[in-house]
């Protein structure tokens, strides 16, 4: 299991305001949740992170070009910048 027993760990949480979101939240690690746009993560917001739980995305986008932004481009994204981070959950 990736956040297993150990509640000390921090874990970045992203879609925190999500219906899942609020369930994860409620779980009892330590989390860091994301307060900035996801496009704009940079690698201080990963200092201290254990794992990542991806749950942020756009479900509902007037336009094309706003759901790949969010859902790949932004993804992709953290992804990158998740480089030294071991455990991902999306």
């Amino acid at each position: 299991m990736i956040l297993g027993n150990d509640t000390e760990s921090m874990i970045l949480l992203t879609g925190h305001t999500s219906d899942i979101g609020k369930e994860v939240k409620k779980l009892p690690y330590k989390f860091r949740l994301l307060q900035s746009r996801l496009e704009n993560i940079s690698p201080a917001d990963l200092q201290d992170i254990h794992t990542v739980v991806h749950l942020a995305g756009v479900t509902h986008a007037r336009e094309r070009e706003s759901y790949y932004q969010t859902n790949v481009e932004a993804t992709e994204k953290l992804l990158n910048a998740c480089a030294n981070i071991r455990n991902i959950v999306f």
